[in-house]
């Protein structure tokens, strides 16, 4: 594995030594959602336009909106625990929600299942309610898009079948096009349920973010087929405390290589990656196009607007890595357009490290823009003309803060970026190796910061300045172990 190749040299070099479009611009195909009855359909067609949130950063919805009445479940035979993998929502803009589940257990071939938006956890006020028709074909999974929300607003969403209700989810719409409230982040990767227990998601879910923002490595050895990719999604949607993350915000997620083969590249099994996107379509709550089974294909990379705070750019690290480029030409050509926009910073989303690791001259982690220097130096030329642009990144189960330039090797170049490398939940750093992980920005200067705990990252936006804070576990193999802030860093 090239991870540990990449330690095997740090730690013998050290001994050596002394390691555009602004609104919504993906959001063009919103799936096949069926919404029956909304809040908006009861209203009168002129009612006004939602107003700009208030100056607290989340608001709750006004109660004049318009409710709606509950659909009953029609009758079905279920065993219990139908809900057992839980519920999520993810993909916000400042109107709308994609709101997520899927059944669990011994289940017909297709179940009628209602999904619920209200302005309160008891679900005396609804918005929004529909009923739509889960299958085998897509794993039993739901997506319903929730419109017609309010922008930077707190709801909660459920489903229901047959005799069987879901837990509660919270959810929350981004800030308004022109808002310029702060706007607080979670970030994390790495979630192997094999090295580490998942305090840091119990602590995640706790907090007060709006919006998780995930680098990838959902699941580990998810197999080759549809079925065990299945199967492995399954087993860690299990898990109470990654439950609970997801029940509490809103997420946006990327993928790494551990969703299809490790290390994966353009090279892989068509047949696998086409059954791995497959599955990562079925588990998540995602906007993007429902992919075919035989279709290798779901592009992953593309952007939002969080009010005028930041643009988010989510990108995609494997898919086209081909020897020659690592982000390929379609995505280059996307990024040219994603990086001009007018909001305060350039959240780039990357699952790998950018800025690079070197020992002496040697290229350490290949899989990485180490190995893809006109693509690295073509992506700085572009985060160069970029507002205040920051590189969000995971893989390598450390806590980092990184000067991105153009070549890491030469201290000559401009920085154009700092790097924020989040701490893995559960995935650890090679126990042998953590002892010199300190020592590696005396060979790689542009490292500012290295912590190899887990935990994640809580990143803070203001107008004038943004605020990293490292939250840390104290013992990963404890789920209920303490978490607690251990580094803050600001740009």
């Amino acid at each position: 594995m090239r991870r540990r190749v990449f330690l095997s040299t740090i730690t013998a070099s050290i001994a050596a030594a002394c390691s555009n479009d602004n609104a919504r611009p993906f959001f063009a195909d919103e799936g096949e959602t069926t919404v029956d009855r909304t809040a908006a359909d009861a209203a009168a067609t002129d009612q006004p336009e939602p107003t700009a949130p208030p100056d607290a950063a989340t608001s709750r919805p006004s109660a004049d909106l318009p409710s709606v009445e509950p659909i009953t479940a029609p009758p079905v035979d279920l065993d219990d625990g139908a809900f057992g993998l839980g519920v999520a929502s993810g993909e916000p803009d400042d109107r709308s929600v994609m709101l997520w589940t899927r059944l669990d257990g011994a289940l017909p071939e297709s179940v009628p299942v209602v999904w619920e938006i209200a302005v309160d956890d008891e679900f005396d006020h609804l918005l929004a309610t529909g009923l739509l028709e889960v299958n085998g074909a897509t794993g039993h999974a739901l997506h319903a898009l929730a419109t017609s929300l309010q922008p930077a607003t707190e709801y909660w969403y459920r489903f229901r079948a047959g005799d069987q209700q879901s837990p509660i989810g919270r959810t929350r719409t981004l800030p308004a096009a022109g808002s310029t409230e702060p706007v607080r982040l979670a970030i994390s990767s790495c979630q192997d349920v094999n090295r580490g227990a998942y305090a840091a998601h119990a602590d995640l879910a706790a907090a007060d973010v709006d919006l998780v923002i995930w680098l990838g490595d959902y699941i580990y050895r998810g197999g080759t087929t549809l079925a065990s990719f299945r199967d492995t999604y399954a087993a860690y949607r299990r898990n109470p405390q990654l439950q609970a993350s997801h029940a509490a915000h809103a997420w946006f997620l990327i993928t790494d290589d551990h969703e299809v083969a490790n290390e994966y590249d353009a090279t892989v099994d068509p047949g696998i990656r086409a059954a791995a996107y497959r599955a990562w379509w079925e588990n998540q709550p995602t906007r993007l196009p429902e992919p075919t089974p035989a279709e290798p294909d779901l592009t992953f990379y593309r952007s939002v607007d969080i009010g005028s705070m930041a643009r988010l750019i989510l990108t995609d690290s494997r898919q086209y890595a081909d020897g020659s480029t690592l982000y390929g030409e379609p995505q280059f050509t996307f990024l040219e357009k994603a990086v001009d926009h007018g909001a305060r910073w350039t959240l780039v989303a990357s699952s790998i490290l950018a800025s690079g690791i070197r020992s002496a001259e040697e290229v350490l982690l290949p899989y990485t823009l180490d190995g893809y220097p006109a693509d690295r130096i073509r992506l700085a030329e572009l985060l160069a003309s970029a507002p205040q642009p920051l590189i969000l990144s995971g893989d390598l189960h450390t806590g980092m803060i990184l000067d991105f330039s153009a070549d890491p090797t030469d201290p000559t170049m401009p920085v154009v970026a700092t790097e924020l490398m989040a701490p893995a939940i559960s995935s650890t750093f090679p126990e042998q190796y953590a002892p010199y992980a300190p020592f590696l920005p005396l060979l790689n200067p542009h490292v500012k910061h290295i912590d190899v705990t887990n935990g994640w990252l809580l990143l803070e936006l203001g107008t004038a300045e943004a605020t990293a804070e490292y939250r840390t576990v104290a013992d990963v193999a404890d789920p209920l172990s303490a978490v607690e802030a251990t580094f803050r860093f600001v740009v």
